[in-house]
């Protein structure tokens, strides 16, 4: 055999063997539940992802719905009182409440709507007019005395103009 046949033979690598950790107790009996760590890391990935992540995931999703809904309902008020600004006794079209309630509900993504009006005045120009627009928002996840259905208002007030 020659020279170069031998160190290339003494340099090949045994295949690797995959290797268990064992772990010891503390006075160094072996414990039975502490004798291998095997999936130890599954484990520990599905109590932070049931107790941690997912929680997180869905308090930003009912935050984003949450917030949705309050921009909905802040632009179906100022769309109501916008339609009573301009419909005031001198338009020809007076507006009462069921009009602007019609209006809002038909331009408003959100049902059902509660929606409430009221005037300084006669409706003349230059009377306020108030749109109280209110929505029950009620959440996809359900925590009791964290998410539980909540009431979301909005106000808009506008002098008559017409």
């Amino acid at each position: 055999m020659s020279h170069r046949a031998v160190v290339e033979k003494q340099t090949r690598k045994a295949p690797r063997q995959q290797t268990r950790r064992r772990v010891v107790c503390v006075f160094g009996a072996p414990g039975r539940f502490l004798r291998e760590e095997l999936g130890n890391t599954m484990v520990e990935f599905a109590l932070v992802a049931a107790f941690v992540f997912i929680p997180i995931v869905f308090g930003i999703i009912e935050f984003g719905r949450v917030i949705f809904a309050k921009s909905v309902i802040t632009a179906a008020a100022r769309e109501g009182v916008r339609f009573a600004i301009v419909h005031g006794t001198e338009s020809g079209a007076t507006f009462d409440s069921a009009a602007v309630a019609s209006y809002v509900e038909g331009r408003t993504a959100l049902s059902p709507v509660v929606v409430q009006t009221s005037s300084t005045g006669t409706k003349k120009p230059k009377d306020t007019v108030t749109v109280t627009v209110s929505y029950v928002y009620t959440p996809v996840v359900k925590v009791p005395g964290l998410l539980t259905s909540r009431t979301v208002t909005a106000h808009s007030s506008q002098i008559i103009s017409y």
